[in-house]
């Protein structure tokens, strides 16, 4: 039971890490045209596995690929494997998404999940295997499908703003969910800042998040892992700034279970191929 939490967990977490970046108000065509990102993944303290970020950012358009990795004993007793792929155009406003896919295959099972839109709109899903539509989950209205993002488009949220509006509280937010199978609203308020100076090298003032989640629709009605994140006030986001506070990344992410916390930390950061060391928000 734990390791399918923490599988859910992961699953919850891809919505989560990319929303967290603040709306550019400059133009599509960024001079961060690649960014990666390696992420640890920690349950309870003991290390599980890693998510790597590549994404591209050329000319409007972008492209984000998510890789996570699961495995305890060496894969003996647990191993888990899940691909995330989205494609889109940038607008003044933030991502208009074309395509999303998820794929994860595990000890014992796997599965695939194509997404297409159409002006912020979902026009079509095909999930194998299929979504059961037993009456467990919440129906999912024409309505819930209108101006969502998937997980990965948000990433394009960048925030390409001058040292003036980084000033502004990043926290301050309410995102739109839609992936595949559940729709979702994520909603920031600031908590804090903190000082970071791991083992990594990396280095900073980090601006931690409070992150409540709102289930609208597509969950099961009896999901018990679904009621307990959204009854809690525990999620918690880092954001972290560099080159003089135009970018906005997420530097560690906590997420409570019924049997204890799951986090990803950042363990290396590149932007068009440069290794960053210091982050730093900017006062």
């Amino acid at each position: 039971m734990m390791y399918r939490v923490c599988v859910a967990f992961i699953v919850f977490i891809l919505g989560i890490t990319p929303v967290i970046l603040p709306t550019s108000s400059a133009s599509a065509d960024s001079k961060f045209s690649q960014i990666d990102a390696v992420y640890s993944i920690k349950f309870n303290g003991f290390p599980l596995g890693k998510f790597e970020l590549k994404s591209n950012l050329s000319r409007g358009a972008y492209s984000m690929i998510g890789t996570t990795k699961l495995s305890v004993l060496s894969g003996i007793l647990f191993e888990w494997t899940g691909t995330t792929h989205s494609v889109g155009k940038i607008s003044k406003t933030g991502p208009i998404p074309a395509s999303f896919s998820f794929d994860f295959r595990s000890s014992d099972r796997s599965e695939n999940l194509q997404m297409q839109f159409k002006r912020n709109r979902v026009k079509s899903v095909v999930a194998n295997p299929p979504v059961q539509n037993d009456g467990m989950r919440i129906p999912v209205s024409k309505r819930d499908l209108r101006n969502v993002v998937d997980p990965m488009s948000a990433l394009v949220l960048i925030a390409l703003q001058g040292k003036k509006s980084a000033k502004h509280n990043p926290c301050n937010r309410r995102i739109p969910i839609f992936d595949g199978k559940e729709r979702f609203d994520l909603v920031m308020s600031y908590k804090k800042n903190v000082q970071v100076d791991d083992l990594n090298g990396l280095k900073g003032t980090a601006v931690v998040c409070r992150v409540k989640y709102f289930p609208i629709s597509g969950h099961e009605r009896n999901n018990q892992l679904a009621a307990f994140l959204s009854q809690s006030d525990k999620i918690q986001i880092w954001l972290m700034s560099v080159n003089e506070g135009q970018l906005h990344v997420p530097y560690h992410i906590k997420v409570p279970t019924p049997f204890g916390f799951a986090t990803l930390t950042t363990k290396t950061l590149n932007i068009n191929g440069t290794k960053q060391n210091r982050l730093a928000w900017i006062d």
